[in-house]
């Protein structure tokens, strides 16, 4: 599995200078190779010739990095055509609104150019706390790798984060699984704002659901706090955005993700030490195209929730524990019934009542229940009762 080791450096003032001066010549680089690659595009024919260009960069940034950026250029311009083509046969996926020719390097808020290094993996290594790179530089970085017994070693990027004043390497690796499934047992999952998970496994008695609460609250207080900095900002300044403001935006993006990352790794920590060796999820790609309930449960389902998000990192974390995610569809497991399998029910906030049966239970708890049943499971009846009746909060 591939996984990728963030690495903070900490280089002397001389060390930094240099690194400026390769990164930035780097972007400039690629924005010329860029350049002429749209221009031509736009002009009816690409055009792929870049030597003089080598020639002219590669005494300040080494021949190998110079090399390297042409061909992550030329990547995403190849992806860029494998798009065009998918469009233009109506197999375009469905999460891709719009398809755009590469850009440059270039922060569209400062219009600065972003300072990024590109080093080939045979030409660095770590060695105790430092970081050697060509052109003798050898840099000492913070902290302590999270994958240390990789297997192979990919293309090391280093960035500059403008709004911290840090320099990041990010080191692509390959290492094998730390853990294998300890049974064969199925857990079915049910994805949500309120309840991000709500969980369901064979032979427990009661689901169990990871509350978004605390992240959703503070979501809304994060955004509270940007929205009157933007309209200080605008009335001072006339301006929509400061540093103050990016640090915030970035602050409730990266609290959001580590709550997600915290939860998600809890949960697929319980379902391996209960023999759970498949996770099934309901898959809700497109169901944000028809939502449109108020400028409250927009900004919660729009904004703050991400079904993609959630995803990701569950298969991220199966993948560490050897467990199997599959994606199935969920259309209708929240409207149906899981004891009667009637139609005629009532939902209001987090309560599921059937009219036939008179069954009342938790809306997430139904639903993950029921993502088993249409997988062909058959849950006894005070199994489904204990399911659905009241799930198990976790708060992280």
């Amino acid at each position: 599995m591939r996984r990728t080791n963030t690495i903070a450096l900490a280089p002397t003032p001389e060390q930094s200078q240099r690194l400026y001066t390769i990164a930035d010549a780097c972007a400039r680089l690629w924005n010329e190779i860029s350049y002429r690659r749209r221009q031509s595009f736009f002009a009816g024919k690409i055009c792929w010739e870049w030597q003089d260009l080598y020639d002219q960069y590669k005494g300040v940034v080494g021949s190998a990095t110079a090399q390297q950026i042409e061909r992550k250029n030329g990547e995403a311009w190849r992806s860029f055509f494998a798009l065009l083509r998918l469009k233009k046969e109506g197999r375009l996926p469905a999460h891709i609104r719009r398809v755009s020719a590469p850009t440059y390097w270039k922060d569209r808020q400062t219009n600065k150019r972003k300072l990024i290094l590109l080093i080939r993996r045979d030409l660095y290594c770590f060695e105790g706390n430092v970081l050697r790179l060509p052109k003798k530089l050898h840099v000492k970085y913070r902290g302590i790798p999270k994958w240390t017994t990789w297997t192979q070693q990919g293309l090391l990027t280093i960035k500059f984060d403008a709004i911290k004043n840090k320099w990041y390497a990010r080191q692509p690796v390959e290492v094998a699984p730390p853990h294998q499934p300890l049974s064969n047992q199925r857990a079915y999952v049910d994805l949500g704002v309120i309840n991000l998970l709500t969980i369901a496994m064979e032979g427990a008695q009661r689901s169990k659901a990871y509350s978004g609460r605390s992240a959703l609250s503070d979501w809304w207080y994060l955004s509270k706090k940007i929205s009157g900095l933007k309209s200080v900002a605008k009335v001072t300044n006339k301006r929509n955005s400061t540093i103050r403001i990016r640090r915030l935006f970035r602050r409730r993006r990266r609290r959001y993700r580590q709550y997600v990352n915290t939860m998600v790794r809890r949960a697929v920590v319980d379902m391996w030490q209960q023999g759970v060796s498949t996770i099934v999820v309901g898959n809700l790609t497109g169901i944000l195209a028809n939502v449109h309930s108020g400028r409250r449960t927009n900004s919660m389902t729009h904004n703050f929730w991400s079904h993609r998000c959630l995803v990701r990192r569950i298969k991220e974390v199966a993948e560490e524990y050897g467990l199997a995610v599959e994606l199935i569809d969920e259309r209708g497991t929240s409207s149906l019934c899981p004891r009667c399998r009637s139609k005629r029910i009532t939902r209001r906030g987090r309560l599921f009542k059937c009219k036939d049966c008179k069954l009342e239970a938790h809306r997430d708890g139904v639903g993950a229940v029921n993502i088993g049943l249409a997988q062909g499971v058959t849950f006894p009846r005070e199994v489904i009762n204990g399911a659905v009746a009241c799930p198990l909060e976790v708060y992280v």
